[in-house]
């Protein structure tokens, strides 16, 4: 699933500076979402971002994926440039590792397309899975918000410029 770098980054900035959802920390510590092995490392991360936050939600947290680095260019950067920054690292990192993926066994879907055309979309990943996916095809139809995409053209003309050379 590849979404347009420009939205991503907007979304994850706006993840960076939030209040933390507290039912959302409960629920990955109650489940197993988070492998035991890594609750030590989701303690110290959760005490330094949710308190970081509490004292200067404009310096943002870390959200989402962590490439090495992402701490010093936080540093140099702006949350927007670093969130622009982590999305391409992201796609180059999941390219990297798709690549001793046969072409057979993948299917790049595009996110602008899934929450323009749902059904079809999902009827599609279906197929190609060789599932019987009906449910999955109301569900999708039902819980895909269109207006999720695209987003940013809704921005500023300065923030997209801010971003467009790390995400080009």
């Amino acid at each position: 699933l590849l979404r347009d770098g420009r939205d991503v980054a907007f979304s994850a900035r706006e993840k960076w500076t939030s209040p933390p959802k507290k039912e959302a920390l409960w629920r990955r510590l109650t489940s197993i979402e988070i492998p035991l092995r890594d609750v030590p490392a989701y303690v110290t991360d959760f005490l330094r971002d949710v308190v970081g936050r509490q004292l200067d939600p404009e310096s943002g947290y870390v959200w989402g994926p962590k490439f090495p680095g992402i701490h010093e260019v936080k540093e140099e950067q702006s949350i927007l440039e670093t969130c622009a920054i982590q999305w391409r690292e992201s796609v180059k990192a999941a390219c990297e590792g798709l690549a001793v993926v046969p072409d057979a066994q993948k299917k790049e879907v595009r996110f602008e397309e899934l929450v323009r055309r749902p059904r079809a979309v999902v009827e599609d990943i279906c197929r190609f899975l060789d599932l019987r996916g009906d449910r999955i095809v109301e569900y999708a139809a039902r819980i895909v918000q269109p207006e999720a995409a695209n987003r940013w053209k809704k921005r500023g003309d300065k923030d997209i410029k801010k971003i467009m050379s790390h995400i080009s």
